[in-house]
């Protein structure tokens, strides 16, 4: 089981993933649409993590495999080793699993 900061309040649809509730109108659920390709980008302590926590329990959820890039040598990949179909902690495995 992967350890989620926070877990999402609505289930998921088949074409979008959960991300969890709009901080101004906390009744209204964010949501973003499911792709073959999912970048997660932003600053230090912005909630990276979260997100992917709550992304990857949902893809778990409907068996989707599940690919990481993680240029910071798998520091925060690690996390999720045990469910990650391929992982890459460098450029050139980067570009390899791309």
């Amino acid at each position: 089981m992967i350890r989620m900061p926070f877990r999402h309040i609505a289930e998921p649809t088949c074409n979008s993933y959960v991300l969890g509730n709009e901080i101004a109108h906390p009744r209204k659920e964010v949501s973003v649409p499911r792709s073959s390709h999912l970048l997660i980008v932003g600053e230090s302590n912005s909630g990276k993590g979260s997100v992917e926590a709550n992304v990857i329990e949902q893809a778990i959820e409907d068996g989707s495999e599940i690919f990481f890039i993680d240029l910071k040598g798998g520091l925060e990949a690690e996390n999720y080793s045990h469910v990650l179909t391929r992982h890459a902690y460098t450029l050139g495995e980067a570009e390899e699993l791309l």
